[in-house]
């Protein structure tokens, strides 16, 4: 018995991570922030939890963990994961430090504000939101490809 509809295979979920990829650069695109906030917490969590699939739907554990354990951005996935489902990181020290919206000075003829949302790491390396997604999906798609997974595309 399941209790994610719809969900069943780690192919599967690397297909609804691309939703939220989407999701994300929709929300982004229509200057959403309650949006652009609920698509990046969906996001790091399908993000995140491919490597739980993974390691229980193939035999590739050890693998699976090796490289998220050596991804920055997975990193981040966790860390917003985990802090958003625990309110605050406590068990472990993360290696995120914020997520928050960076903006470029405006100009008289500018009426908006122009900036977008980056994710810091403890390191100093930050990511662009959209960018960040983006590679995370092109990651999982890689290590799909290498272990002969397929990758739905």
């Amino acid at each position: 018995m399941s209790l994610v509809y719809g969900l069943s295979t780690p192919l599967e979920l690397l297909s609804k991570l691309r939703r939220a990829e989407n999701r994300l650069t929709n929300a982004i695109s229509d200057e959403d922030d309650i949006a652009i906030g609920d698509a990046i917490y969906d996001f790091a969590v399908t993000g995140y939890h491919l490597r739980d699939w993974v390691a229980k739907g193939t035999n590739l554990r050890a693998e699976v963990n090796a490289f998220v354990d050596e991804s920055p951005l997975l990193h981040a996935c966790r860390d917003i994961c985990n802090s958003s489902k625990h309110f605050e990181i406590d068990r472990y020290m993360p290696k995120t430090k914020d997520v928050y919206f960076s903006a470029s000075p405006l100009r008289e003829t500018e009426l908006k504000m122009k900036g977008a949302i980056k994710i810091l790491m403890s390191d100093g390396q930050k990511f662009e939101v959209a960018q960040f997604a983006s590679q995370i999906v092109t990651l999982w798609e890689q290590f799909f490809d290498r272990f002969d997974l397929g990758t739905g595309t």
